[in-house]
């Protein structure tokens, strides 16, 4: 994990935010609700999402959270995720009075691209409705791949994994409150993207991850990692399982028929991870895999620069798929 970062410049998209250095100031306010057949008249909160120059995707956000509710107990949420292009978001925090929990990892989603319910949605969530006025909290949220947890003065509250894997996008905060809310000490502590590496282990496949795939990896600002390369006590399976779940993009070479590489394909593909299939030219897929888009190589100068080009073009894709 990177050093933590503090954001140079915020823009606030909706909602009224003060930024002041190391201080960010949620207005909050109240909006009235007419009566209606579902109830009389109320109030609800004011919203507000500000995102800042920094890209995240995965790490550790840190922030400290102080407001002065009375009976509405206000919500400030990381921004994990936002599509600027439809204004879908991932959020993971404190929730409001709005939401049963106390915790929470939200969607929201304005443009369902993908199916799902327009508007919020609650992914998971947890603990009572109880904190201090006037208290001040020091909130964590870490991204790791699919995995989002959530920690509030040291204290694991929520651990949450997502069907699947997000691309990397700016960051922030998302806040709803009646009063004030001041947000402290903003800082990312960002990660470089996984991704692991499943083939086969020998001649010519080492050569081809160490001298082609692990250094095309690398240079998209990300980190490749094979089975072989995990130290540590424990079952290798198990391993295997954990860091295809911690990893954001696999890629798997299906040249040679391996019952290994399949599994781990197999559960690579029913947890959601973006894969990229590899395989020799001239080799026949076996009928499952050979609907998938695959990445042939052959072993010439003009073959190698041809899957470089090729890998570059798949994991660029998988970063920034609104390009």
């Amino acid at each position: 994990m990177e050093e933590f970062a503090s954001p140079t410049s915020w823009y606030s998209v909706f909602g009224d935010f003060t930024f002041e250095p190391e201080l960010i100031r949620f207005n909050g306010g109240e909006i009235p609700v007419p009566e209606s057949s579902e109830g009389p008249a109320s109030t609800t909160a004011k919203t507000g999402l500000a995102i800042c120059d920094i890209k995240y995707g995965g790490g550790l956000i840190s922030m400290e959270v102080e407001s002065d509710h009375a009976e509405y107990i206000p919500a400030v949420q990381a921004v994990l995720f936002r599509d600027p292009s439809a204004d879908n978001r991932l959020t993971a925090g404190f929730s409001s009075s709005e939401w049963d929990d106390n915790f929470t990892v939200n969607e929201f989603i304005l443009k369902p691209l993908l199916g799902g319910k327009q508007g919020w949605n609650k992914l998971n969530g947890t603990g009572s409705k109880i904190r201090e006025r006037g208290r001040s909290y020091r909130l964590e949220v870490e991204k790791h791949a699919s995995i989002i947890e959530i920690q509030v003065d040291g204290i694991i509250v929520l651990r949450h994994r997502m069907p699947i894997s997000l691309p990397p996008t700016q960051c922030g905060v998302f806040c709803q409150s009646k009063t004030e809310v001041r947000i402290r000490n903003f800082r990312v502590a960002a990660i470089r993207p996984k991704v692991f590496v499943v083939m086969e282990f020998s001649t010519p496949f080492n050569e081809l991850y160490a001298e082609v795939i692990k250094p095309i990896v690398s240079e998209c600002g990300l980190v490749a990692e094979r089975a072989d390369e995990v130290a540590g006590p424990g079952v290798i399976i198990a391993d295997i399982e954990r860091k295809l779940l911690e990893s954001d993009i696999v890629i798997a070479d299906i040249t040679p028929q391996n019952e290994n590489v399949f599994y781990e394909l197999g559960y690579a593909h029913a947890i959601g991870k973006p894969t990229i299939l590899t395989a020799e030219h001239g080799k026949k897929l076996p009928f499952d895999v050979s609907p998938f888009r695959t990445l042939f190589y052959d072993n010439t100068i003009a073959g190698k620069r041809q899957f470089e080009e090729g890998l570059r073009m798949h994991l660029n894709a998988i970063l920034n798929p609104n390009r």
